[in-house]
């Protein structure tokens, strides 16, 4: 048998670099060989010039030769940092762990946007796009923008766009800026079922401090689409409320709502921004199924797919159980016609009769597409 060569074996010592990193961390904390004093806010910390440079291109540049010489002896004074937050980024620095929770998270963008540790703002943002919820996703779209994080703010975008109901109930919503509201409004992007629910956002945002706030109405209320909501919600609330009787503007607005539906054949004349369906309010595919047999038991149920959301949901139960029925559309009602009331009996024709009206769950404004199935069998 061969004899194996045991000259050179290379044999990695667990944990070592982990080992040394701490060992150098409780150096850095009792200040020993350390070169370099860094001061934030008054407080001093102590930390090895080697190990800052090698974590950060700013401390690289700040202790490469041409500016050595310049810094020999004297502190380094960082603003924009406390000093808390200084004694984390310390830490992480020497042992590459560090605690983000939701309320120190965005001191750390800001803290490693300054000293260009890339891999901390990258772990960082991948934490605050896990915690977008409607309460905190403005603050973070904002601190995106401010920290330069551009994947982040779009995706905190897309998450205010998609839950903007949601996110106008809000304390952060109460604190938009005029311009930052104007632009959401006037976005064909905002995920809404109804336009009466832009009018109520736009509301909720004026009456958080009415007296300030109500000389912006007249500019906002040109990105409401008067014309898209039901005039029974245009006589019963926006009417009512006292801020759009005092706006000649928008009683414009109001009266352009009222003709387009009074005066459905021109609507075509006074086509605009205003008429033009939101995203989410535009075609509707529906999958309707209603009725069929599940086991022995003729079935009265009906359910609607909607492809938008990938998800069935149950509507209105039909008058009458029955099966191998057809079922017809016309405007926004869905009728049942014919069919058996229960298995193995003779099939009975029941008079024409609605089963589900489409405007109870579809606003009828909205162009809608149907496919309809008379179910058999579950």
């Amino acid at each position: 048998m061969a004899s194996v060569e045991l000259s050179q074996v290379y044999v990695p010592v667990a944990n070592y670099c982990v080992q040394m990193m701490n060992a150098l961390n409780e150096f850095r904390k009792h200040n020993i060989l350390c070169e370099v004093v860094i001061v934030v806010n008054g407080k001093q910390f102590y930390a090895h010039r080697n190990i800052l440079a090698a974590s950060s291109p700013y401390f690289r540049a700040m202790f490469s030769s041409n500016m050595r010489e310049q810094l020999e002896n004297k502190p380094v004074i960082l603003e924009n940092i406390t000093a808390e937050i200084m004694e984390e980024l310390l830490n992480f620095i020497y042992t590459g762990s560090i605690k983000i929770t939701p309320f120190n998270v965005k001191d750390f963008v800001s803290a490693s946007n300054y000293l260009m540790m890339t891999s901390l703002k990258e772990t960082c943002i991948s934490f605050m796009k896990a915690m977008l919820n409607p309460s905190n996703c403005l603050g973070i779209e904002a601190a995106a923008f401010k920290f330069d994080c551009s994947a982040l703010r779009g995706t905190a975008n897309e998450y205010i766009y998609d839950n903007f109901v949601a996110v106008s109930q809000t304390d952060e919503f109460k604190s938009l800026s005029a311009e930052r509201l104007g632009e959401y409004l006037s976005s064909d992007d905002i995920r809404v079922e109804r336009e009466e629910q832009v009018f109520e956002c736009l509301m909720h945002w004026i009456n958080h401090d009415a007296e300030a706030r109500k000389g912006y109405f007249k500019q906002l209320s040109q990105h409401v689409r008067f014309p898209l909501m039901s005039p029974y919600y245009l006589a019963d609330h926006v009417e009512t409320e006292e801020i759009v009787l005092s706006s000649p503007e928008c009683t414009a607005l109001l009266l352009e709502a009222k003709n387009y539906h009074m005066l459905p054949d021109r609507r075509h004349l006074i086509k605009g921004s205003r008429t033009k369906p939101r995203r989410s309010m535009g075609v509707i595919s529906v999958i309707f199924a209603a009725g069929g047999i599940q086991g022995s038991a003729v079935m009265r149920d009906t359910y609607g797919y909607f492809p938008s959301v990938n998800r069935w949901s149950p509507l209105a139960h039909m008058l009458t159980a029955r099966c191998r029925h057809g079922l017809a559309v016309t405007g926004d009602m869905v009728y049942a016609v014919g069919g058996q009331s229960r298995e193995g009996m003779c099939k009975i024709l029941f008079p024409t009769k609605a089963v589900f009206k489409l405007s109870k769950y579809l606003y009828c404004n909205v162009s809608f597409k149907i496919l309809l199935i008379a179910a058999q069998r579950a």
